[in-house]
């Protein structure tokens, strides 16, 4: 919702969807308070999905229009996205196609400018929604995917409910039921936790039509009875409409078309009562009893709401629609006897059908055509149609393959293009993974193996200097060793140097080496770090403590890798990789001049950031068993049996020292504490570890630089037009570290790749 609209107003969009005329009757008297004003376009397009809703499009068009020309004048980029969406809604009523993918362009564009995730995921359901009325399943699926992705960093619980019921029923609507099944269970959690009464009722309703469509029919009547119940209830009688209509269908689908009927016929007396005019459930209601009476013996009976099911068809516009209320009366007519107009009517189905790809409209039409000859004796002729399906079948699922192969041809060929690197990285993942050094780096989750892999990469790209940015105790010298190890320098030296550590005093002749006599204490010659690990991997901790003054020298022996001990007069020549770490923010320290641009671009061909312990709570459970394992066994003592309960615990801690504090823990614990069976109140055991206090606040604090960055993030990709290699520049970061935020921040929308 807009910072600017009163937030009271947002409860008219669900009286506006859900209730129509009650909202138009309330709207009536709210303009009047509000002449002019964000608010007084919100109620607007409000009306104009009410209207949209009684199907009077041609009035929520115009209202569209005029409060889109105020929005324009203003810059309101929220409402002009809104006008849009209305605008679409509309033209796919009113069959004027050509406009509608402009208009999804435009409301999306303007959804953008708002940085407003609830906004652009409602544009994102709508362009689902698009794809889906064409029938174009893979764009569909794609683009709620896309939304559901987007709203999933959001703490906007009802878009994330309505995305969750759009992207539901679109798997519905292409048959997919066992992908719309878990789907939906999520969306009435979500509606349950929102208290939304309404939505969980329709959803429950949802969830019984699937089990329906997947033959589940003791499970289907068993849900579909109990919100019956519920919805009686419940004041508006839609929802009760829309259960009795369900049972209604799910006994004709187990044949028993006189309970059926009482269904539909209760259907009937309840939308009379309360003045229900949708033509759609008019259309639908009666299609269904047509069906009953079909399979009853009275054909006559059946045509006849057939025709009413027609007359509602032609009003609602949907050729589709239509096309599915004639098949049904070619049936009728076949039943008849008149089986000429019969075919008559399914030579114009099976025309619509071709030309749109309808293939299941098509195989129930080639169907019905062949029977009018098989029921007149024509067997020749039957059997010519029934042929026919052959093909049918045939393009049917070779359209199918190619829609779901142009999912995956990207994937297999970016694999196909890296599968030589890949595979490399997994020969020396078997054999790096046997060291001591690896075995630490323990983790199941995805943050954690996607750490592993990148050092696996770098292993593979020996002269690439790496930098490693990680909180204190995350395990920066076990990733780089394990680098190292993994890489074609493991049986070099690898020599790492604390730069916390070393005097300022010492630091060059630590590095270059020195000369015997070269100043006061220089008894012997020395060799420094740089020529100690050639051929094998240096390592600088802590690579933000290095003086500026030593940053220039080191910066010109890394571009010539050629450097002079101190007090000697030749150059010698080296060949050693680089590793760095640091837990400070080097890009703040850049900008207050106390560490070099261009020593940071030296040092970061490839950055790997180890995510604090605290973001991946998962991973405590494989290394409490590892480092209890292990440290037991040194101290030579039991090994602990840890319990459910204390892993839970020490999830809720937010680690400030990291791993290193997780073994520290139970270091502790096992010298501290004699009995082995560890549980929750076993952690009274430390009054260090305060599990209560201070995680809010920190959440709090994480939340704010989250969407800081992330503001910060748009902004460049909207400057740099979706580039993110020019975006990369603009924030001074690498571009994969880009590509991980962005996907991390669901910001792949903004991307051109996203577009």
């Amino acid at each position: 919702m807009d910072k600017l609209i009163h937030p009271n107003i947002s409860k008219f969009e669900g009286v506006a969807e859900h209730n129509p005329e009650q909202f138009l009757a309330e709207y009536a008297l709210l303009i009047q308070e509000h002449k002019t004003g964000a608010i007084r376009m919100m109620l607007e397009y409000y009306k104009c999905m009410a209207l949209i809703v009684l199907h009077r499009h041609a009035e929520a068009e115009e209202v569209a229009l005029g409060f889109m020309k105020d929005a324009l004048e203003e810059n309101n980029f929220a409402m002009i996205a809104r006008g849009n969406i209305v605008l679409c809604k509309c033209y796919a009523a009113m069959k004027n196609g050509k406009d509608l993918k402009i208009h999804l362009d435009l409301a999306l564009d303007n959804a953008k400018k708002t940085k407003d995730i609830s906004l652009i995921n409602k544009v994102l359901c709508q362009i689902g929604s698009y794809h889906q009325k064409r029938n174009e399943r893979l764009e569909a699926l794609n683009a709620f995917e896309k939304a559901e992705k987007q709203i999933s960093n959001s703490d906007d619980a009802k878009a994330k409910l309505d995305t969750l019921i759009d992207h539901g029923t679109a798997y519905y609507y292409f048959g997919d039921y066992n992908r719309a099944l878990p789907i939906m269970t999520r969306a009435l959690k979500i509606s349950h936790q929102l208290g939304e009464v309404e939505r969980s009722l329709m959803i429950v309703n949802n969830l019984g039509t699937l089990y329906m469509m997947m033959n589940k029919f003791s499970e289907a009547e068993s849900i579909l009875l109990s919100n019956l119940e519920l919805s009686e209830k419940h004041p508006n009688p839609m929802q009760k409409l829309k259960v009795l209509f369900s049972l209604g269908v799910l006994n004709l689908r187990q044949d028993k078309f006189e309970a059926a009927l009482d269904y539909f016929d209760s259907s009937r007396h309840l939308a009379h009562s309360f003045g229900m005019k949708d033509p759609r459930f008019l259309m639908d209601l009666s299609s269904n009893y047509a069906g009953c009476y079909r399979f009853l013996g009275k054909p006559e009976e059946a045509l006849k709401h057939l025709e009413l099911a027609h007359e509602q068809a032609t009003i609602i516009g949907d050729p589709l629609s239509i096309m599915e209320v004639q098949v049904n009366k070619a049936n009728m007519l076949i039943a008849l006897g008149e089986f000429a107009e019969s075919r008559k009517q399914l030579r114009n189905i099976i025309k619509f059908a071709t030309k749109h790809k309808q293939y299941h409209l098509l195989t129930v039409a080639y169907k019905n055509y062949a029977r009018t000859y098989e029921v007149q004796g024509n067997y020749p002729k039957a059997i010519e149609n029934l042929l026919k399906l052959t093909t049918i079948q045939n393009d049917f699922h070779a359209q199918m393959m190619a829609e779901q192969s142009k999912e995956f041809d990207v994937q297999v060929k970016n694999m196909m293009d890296d599968y030589s690197a890949v595979q490399q990285q997994y020969m020396v993942l078997a054999e790096g993974l046997k060291s001591d050094f690896a075995k630490e780096f323990v983790g199941s989750t995805d943050a954690h193996k996607k750490v592993l892999e990148s050092a696996l990469l770098a292993g593979q790209h020996p002269n690439a200097s790496v930098l490693i940015l990680g909180e204190s105790g995350t395990g920066k010298d076990v990733l780089a060793r394990i680098i190292h190890l993994s890489s074609s320098r493991r049986n070099q030296p690898f020599i790492p140097v604390n730069m916390a550590a070393i005097s300022p005093n010492l630091l060059e002749s630590e590095f270059f080496g020195h000369k015997r006599g070269s100043f006061t204490g220089a008894t012997t010659d020395t060799k420094g770090f740089f020529l100690e690990a050639n051929k094998g991997t240096l390592f600088l901790d802590e690579i933000s403590e290095m003086p500026i003054a030593l940053q220039a020298k080191l910066l010109r022996v890394l571009e010539s890798r050629r450097l002079t001990p101190v007090g000697s007069s030749s150059e010698l020549s080296f060949d050693t990789r680089i590793i760095s770490s640091t837990n400070r923010n080097v890009l703040e320290m850049i900008s207050n001049d106390a560490f070099r641009l261009d020593l940071y671009h030296r040092l970061n061909t490839i950055e790997i950031v180890i995510p604090p312990l605290r973001e991946r709570p998962a991973d405590i459970a494989a290394l409490l068993v590892y480092y209890s394992d292990k440290i037991a066994k040194e101290m030579k003592l039991p090994i602990p049996r840890i319990d459910n309960s204390f892993i839970e615990k020490l999830q809720g801690y937010r680690f400030p020292g990291n791993v290193r504090e997780l073994k520290n823990i139970v270091e502790r614990l096992l010298i501290m504490f004699k009995s082995r069976d560890w549980t929750a109140d076993t952690l009274s055991m430390l009054p260090s570890v305060r599990l209560d206090t201070g995680t809010q606040a920190y959440t709090d604090m994480q939340g704010k630089k989250l969407n800081v960055e992330r503001e910060e993030i748009i902004d460049a990709l909207e400057r740099c037009n979706g580039k993110q290699k020019e975006a990369a520049k603009l924030l001074g970061i690498s571009e994969s570290t880009l590509t991980r935020k962005v996907r991390a921040l669901g910001l792949g929308i903004y991307t051109r790749k996203g577009r």
